[in-house]
This record gives structure tokens, sequence and C-alpha cells, in this order.
């Protein structure tokens, strides 16, 4: 599956992580310029952990924009809904940027073993199957990813590996990829 590309020429992007894990993945490829967006662009040059779209209104719409902000909500949920209330649902516009089922998968793809999770996905997690397999016991602590992705190469491997179907009006990490 190719790219859908986004229009991020935006210098106020508000990007919600939904975990440590996206935190830590994002901060990395960020560092590591491996994103079509640039820390510079990020409302206040940083990542936000997750929030209600209340919480989001009250924090960030508060103010009046050159232009319009757009939210990046990085979550694992395909079903996950995030829906600004009136009179903010015209203050930004608001993208999910998919990471199904969770972004732990990605160590299961580094360690080329999908197959085997695939076997029991149905009944299991990403992040359980790396606890029982690989004795991963921290894998949702903070900078857990960040130690295991150290390597920018294997991480940037793992996303373009891992491109699952998605539809019209999400994305998915490799889809904020510089080519």
């Amino acid at each position: 599956m190719s790219k859908r590309r986004l229009d991020l020429n935006r210098k106020n992007l508000i990007c919600l992580c939904e975990g440590n894990a996206e935190y830590d993945i994002l901060t990395l490829l960020l560092e590591h310029r491996k994103l079509i967006f640039t820390r510079e662009m990020l409302h206040s040059n940083k990542l936000f952990k997750r929030m209600t779209a209340s919480k989001v209104s009250d924090k960030f719409l508060q103010y009046a924009y050159k232009e319009k902000p757009l939210i990046l909500n990085f979550v694992d949920s395909k079903s996950e809904s995030f829906k600004l209330k009136k009179p903010y649902n015209d203050m930004a516009d608001v993208i999910k940027i998919c990471t199904s089922p969770e972004v732990e998968i990605l160590i299961i793809i580094d360690k080329n073993d999908i197959s085997e999770f695939n076997k029991c996905k149905s009944n299991i997690k990403p992040s359980i199957f790396c606890k029982q397999n690989y004795k991963m016991k921290n894998i949702k602590a903070k900078g857990f990813m960040t130690d295991y992705f150290c390597d920018i190469s294997k991480l940037v491997k793992a996303i373009e590996k891992y491109n699952f179907k998605i539809s019209n009006n999400e994305y998915c990490i490799y889809d904020l990829l510089k080519d």
C-alpha cells in the first residue's frame, strides 16, 4: 500500500499520543527527522499525552490562531472517536493516526515473529505477546521503546513493513514518514 499524503504545512500541529510507546516512537522519529513534520511545527514544540476532546478544547482552542490548528490523534483503536464539541469543532481539524492493534506490534515485526503472533492474535495484544515471549515486562514504561529502537533504522524498517488497511479518514505512522 502506498503512502497517503497529509498536508502538514501548518505550524500549529497538536500531536496527542495515546501512551508511552507512541510518545517514545514519535519522539525518536522527530529527533532523527524521519517525519514529514518537525518539532518546530508542533504546538509549544512538543508532543502531548492523550487528552479528551473537551480538555483539548480548554487547553488549546481558547486562543485565536493565524491558521487553524491540526490535531494528530495517535490511537490504537480503530473505533475510538475524538469529536470536538461546538463551538470548537470548527476551530481545529482532527486526523486520527491509527496504530492498531497496538504500536508494540513493531517489536514483533522487528523480531520477524509476525507469523507466530498471527497464530494467536485474536486472543492476545501485542504488548502481552512481547511480555510472554520476549520477557519484556516493562514494555509500557516510558523510555522502553526509545531503548529498544535505539537504532532508528530498525524502527523505520518495522514501520515500513507494518502497513495495514485503513479507512479513508484514518492514517498510520507510515503515512507520516519522509520518502
